[in-house]
């Protein structure tokens, strides 16, 4: 039996050496394959997968409903599928099959942020057969 996630997107795997990497989607293990032989060609370094950019910090903000008399919102993370560099350039890719409000409101968050805090130069948006380059 395959695993699907809340999308119903499939599940894919991928060896490497002696490590196994669990991807969302087919689509997800795909790109990762084309990066993976970038990768071993010296085309690209630094590859990680699922890396964490902090959009927010945590915050405290009083109010009427615990003894305390405070309560404390957790910081907003985005998690894209896989970053890398190439030709000194810092980049992040992410593969979607299906585009949610959440995902278009962490993405704006991240964009706004990303070339001064995270030196972030490009960011690519794979979804479907579409690509979308934004140059930060």
């Amino acid at each position: 039996m395959s695993i699907r996630n809340k999308y119903n997107a499939k599940k894919a795997s991928r060896v490497v050496g002696k490590e196994t990497y669990t991807f969302d989607s087919k689509a997800e293990a795909k790109h990762f394959d084309k990066l993976y032989l970038l990768l071993k060609a010296g085309t690209i370094t630094e590859l990680k997968l699922q890396p964490k950019y902090k959009l927010t910090e945590s915050y405290t903000l009083k109010c009427n409903f615990t003894k305390n008399k405070k309560t404390t919102v957790s910081a907003m993370t985005y998690t894209p599928d896989f970053s890398y560099k190439r030709a000194g350039m810092h980049i992040v890719d992410e593969v979607k099959g299906k585009v949610t409000v959440d995902y278009r409101m962490r993405l704006k968050l991240f964009l706004a942020i990303a070339k001064d805090k995270y030196q972030i130069d490009e960011f690519n948006e794979i979804i479907g057969s579409s690509e979308k380059s934004y140059h930060l």
